[in-house]
């Protein structure tokens, strides 16, 4: 025999049958197979003895053709697990074998005053820098570094011309430039070729809306960040049909209800509309299209109770906001059918007891602010006893807040921190206070309790930081409270 069989004949075989030696290879292989081509040096080499198996010539040469292919499947198995991976490169479980960092790239970026922090293996995983003088020579230098995630720059000693070397980040998921105000469209050319970025934050930075097109290159990208930019909805039209999308952030940007027509069909999780005046009830019928949303802030925008008509199609939200928003109860009535809401941020509404009583199917509430909410009564307060899970409670400014109606809740036992700040409480409420045993954060500036009511604030086992301010306290109770609880952070004036 020649070729794969040269030099087999005249050797002892242990097996009698074909049918034998063909079950052995075959389980060979599929141990190879199972073992995601990691075989042991012991089992490689048993692989490659089979193409000099002893006794072959006294198997039929029906059989021997069969057995010819499956030796060329073992040697080629074979040099699989040689290599260690189906591709060769040697890595354990396939990963790519990544080059060190250039010492001297990094140590040049270090003097330059550049920010580094490294990964497990030693390389610089994350770059920061705020840059008030020229540093281009120093971005050079990114390009010795091979596996940087994370890139913050920002400072007016940056420029578009300087920024080319970021093309080598072919690793980098995450870009932020903000307060880079002198970044502009250049950079986003550049940043259009980084295959695996993922988060790209450009608030108050440079570009223009023609400039946005560049994004669209970018396959991967999760989340865009247009914070106090100049954006506008014509920018903002370049991120229609990008299907990674589930984050846009344009909150105080020039966007308007029209730019709701590029976001419609994307699968937003999270839409920040905050401080943009132009955004209406008219964006809302849109936006309640959109049922992948979990997270909806629309602070200081002009909506009312028309828009938030709808708002329970929304069944996935679990964040709303619409601070100085013209919204009353019976808007904030309709909120009840977002059954998912964890968050709710209503501070400075027209809300009323009305709306309180909605609230209280809001059962997987944990966050509620309705400061400064002055339609709010000493009936309504009660309402919010229903809410045991809440774990962040902000009253701050609400005139209404008595003894009387805040001792109802003593029910909200799991609260880590509470805002009573200008409220009309006074020493008759610690009681109450003290029930809440988790308590971590409690804010008491310009309320009515005395240096008696406050000592006892002591008790509270959980208790890290205390705001006292404009209560005259005494030095005496303040050193009270710092030797009942040792580290207090304590806000006196």
């Amino acid at each position: 025999m020649g070729g794969l069989w040269a030099g087999c004949s005249g050797r002892t075989f242990p097996f009698e049958t074909p049918a034998g030696l063909a079950g052995t290879v075959i389980g060979l292989i599929a141990c190879c197979v199972q073992g995601a081509l990691h075989c042991s040096g012991a089992a490689c080499a048993a692989l490659a003895g089979f193409c000099c198996l002893p006794g072959i010539d006294s198997i039929s040469v029906h059989h021997m053709k069969n057995l010819r292919l499956l030796s060329v499947l073992l040697l080629l198995l074979t040099a699989s697990c040689n290599s260690g991976t189906p591709g060769g490169s040697g890595a354990a479980g396939g990963a790519a074998t990544v080059s060190a960092d250039d010492p001297a790239a990094v140590a040049a970026l270090e003097q330059a005053g550049f920010s580094l922090k490294k990964d497990a293996a030693g390389n610089v995983a994350e770059v920061s820098v705020s840059a008030d003088q020229d540093v281009a020579t120093a971005l050079q230098r990114l390009a010795g570094l091979h596996s940087v995630t994370v890139l913050r720059l920002g400072g007016p000693g940056l420029k578009d011309e300087a920024m080319q070397p970021l093309a080598a980040l072919t690793s980098l998921k995450r870009l932020d430039l903000t307060d880079a105000s002198s970044l502009g469209d250049g950079t986003l050319q550049v940043v259009s070729g980084l295959p695996n970025l993922e988060a790209l934050i450009l608030r108050r930075s440079g570009f223009t809306d023609d400039g946005l097109k560049h994004v669209r290159g970018l396959k991967k990208l999760r989340a865009i960040d247009l914070r106090n930019t100049n954006a506008t909805d014509a920018g903002i039209a370049h991120l229609e049909g990008m299907q990674s999308l589930v984050d846009v952030q344009l909150e105080k940007s020039k966007a308007t209800d029209a730019c709701l027509k590029s976001l419609a069909k994307l699968p937003l999780k999270s839409l920040n509309l905050n401080y943009n005046t132009e955004i209406s009830d008219a964006a809302m019928s849109v936006i309640t299209g959109i049922a992948s949303l979990e997270q909806l802030q629309m602070e200081a925008t002009r909506l009312t109770d028309v828009g938030l008509q709808d708002i329970g199609k929304l069944k996935n939200l679990k964040r709303f906001g619409c601070r100085l928003a013209d919204v009353t109860g019976v808007g904030v009535a309709k909120l009840a059918e977002c059954r998912e809401l964890t968050r709710l941020e209503l501070r400075e509404t027209s809300l009323d007891d009305d709306g309180l009583k909605a609230l209280k199917s809001l059962k997987k509430l944990a966050f509620l602010d309705i400061s400064e909410c002055r339609l709010v009564t000493a009936d309504g307060i009660p309402e919010l006893a229903a809410l045991t899970g809440l774990t962040y409670l902000e009253l701050r400014e609400i005139k209404k807040v008595r003894d009387e109606s805040f001792a109802a809740l003593a029910t909200l036992v799991n609260l880590t921190e509470l805002n009573l700040e200008a409220t009309r409480i006074t020493s008759e409420s610690v009681p109450v206070l003290l029930k809440l045993q988790k308590l971590e954060r409690l804010h008491l500036a310009g309320t009515q309790l005395d240096d008696a009511g406050l000592v006892q604030l002591g008790q509270l086992p959980s208790l890290k930081y205390l705001d006292i301010s404009n209560l005259g306290a005494t030095d005496e109770t303040i050193a009270k409270l710092r030797a009942a609880r040792p580290g207090l952070e304590l806000k006196v004036n």
